[in-house]
């Protein structure tokens, strides 16, 4: 789990769906949408493309600490028989391996709140960026403590409603900018070789769907910081 060495890596994902059923559409019946069905059921038509690049620096004597970071952008788009994204494909932010200062699925699209007409939490969006930082050094044994922060959020990218909460959830390039949130925290991690365990807290320092940059007295009050859980580093 720890790397003995400063390392670089780059991963790109696509996913095209929807392109070769796609040339069966005459053969097809349809929804009062317009949208061909199979089996009764509308087929997804999207593309959907990500990129995450990190760099972890070693330092110190013995390489025993080191700077991680992390960028990750990330966006998709429903064509020809599909309107959005599939529910499953849609972007997220939060969690144990994202934006630690929010649970997974609770910040976002934009500056918009969260729609409590889900029991869960399910803030979705079209398009990601994010950006994280991460300084990691040694405790004593086998411990390992950690400072970060992490900035980012998700956006949709179609306006397919005139509603304003769909217009609070919209990338635009003049402004997206002022909807990034922020959070810094700190954890510590148990390395026992074959598996890292680790327990970050993480706490908000922007909050894009309040406007509210948090101070030194608000930082630690309730909804304001996360308990995060994870396997692993977070990249």
């Amino acid at each position: 789990p720890r790397p003995e060495h400063s390392y670089f890596y780059m991963r790109w994902q696509n996913d095209l769906s929807g392109n070769m059923l796609s040339l069966f559409n005459t053969l097809m019946p349809q929804n009062e949408s317009g949208e061909r069905l199979i089996w009764q059921s509308p087929y997804s038509q999207y593309y959907r493309t990500e990129l995450t690049t990190v760099y972890t620096l070693r330092l110190g004597k013995k390489e025993k600490h080191s700077i991680a970071a992390r960028f990750l952008g990330g966006v998709g788009w429903g064509y020809g028989n599909s309107v959005t994204l599939p529910f499953e494909k849609l972007f997220w932010a939060g969690g144990a391996y994202s934006l630690r200062g929010w649970q997974a699925r609770t910040i976002g699209p934009g500056y918009a709140h969260i729609d409590k007409t889900f029991t869960i939490p399910n803030q979705t969006g079209d398009m990601r960026l994010e950006a994280n930082l991460e300084y990691r050094y040694p405790l004593f044994g086998n411990f390992e403590g950690a400072l970060f922060i992490d900035a980012g959020n998700v956006w949709n990218i179609k306006d397919n409603h005139d509603s304003d909460e769909t217009r609070e959830g919209l990338f635009n390039i003049n402004n997206f900018y002022k909807h990034i949130a922020m959070d810094w925290g700190t954890g510590v991690r148990l390395d026992l070789s074959f598996v890292l365990l680790r327990l970050d807290m993480g706490i908000k320092l922007y909050d894009p769907a309040a406007d509210d940059w948090k101070g030194p007295r608000s930082m630690l009050k309730k909804g304001n910081y996360t308990l995060q859980f994870g396997v692993v580093y977070p990249f």
